[in-house]
């Protein structure tokens, strides 16, 4: 079993293509007739640096991608993080709804997660202290 080109991992291989000018040595002679690309990750890298087109014509195993697949643009869907206090005035159906949108924009990136977990902490106990401030003032006044 061969390295993946890319990430040099020994996964079975994804696809398997021909060496075509991809690989090569010091004198540009091709190292090895086929490369093999271990996930769809690593063939996204590889096509960056490979001529528009050439997919097609050094893909080695092509029973293994018999179905069309379209192209689907991203859609680049920017989410709003809202206060505490913003989502407390929401109904508990829209809280839900943000709180899962929320996880799936979250969700790839776990160091912006956490990072956003910490602000939410800090923001609830800022305002159950602002809370306690307010009512402890309340209950002794005087007036």
């Amino acid at each position: 079993m061969m390295k993946c080109i890319m990430c040099q991992s020994m996964k079975p291989p994804w696809a398997i293509l021909k060496n075509d000018g991809i690989r090569t040595n010091e004198e540009g002679n091709n190292i090895g007739k086929e490369i093999h690309i271990c996930s769809y990750l690593c063939n996204q890298q590889l096509k960056e640096s490979l001529p528009p087109n050439k997919w097609g014509e050094i893909l080695i195993n092509r029973d293994d991608f018999c179905w069309l697949m379209p192209t689907i643009k991203k859609e680049n869907k920017n989410f709003e993080f809202l206060t505490i206090q913003e989502i407390q005035g929401m109904t508990d159906d829209q809280k839900e709804n943000y709180y899962n949108e929320r996880e799936i924009y979250l969700s790839l990136d776990s160091e912006k997660r956490d990072i956003y977990n910490e602000l939410d902490e800090q923001d609830y106990q800022t305002m159950m202290i602002e809370d306690e401030e307010f009512s402890s003032e309340s209950e002794y006044d005087d007036y």
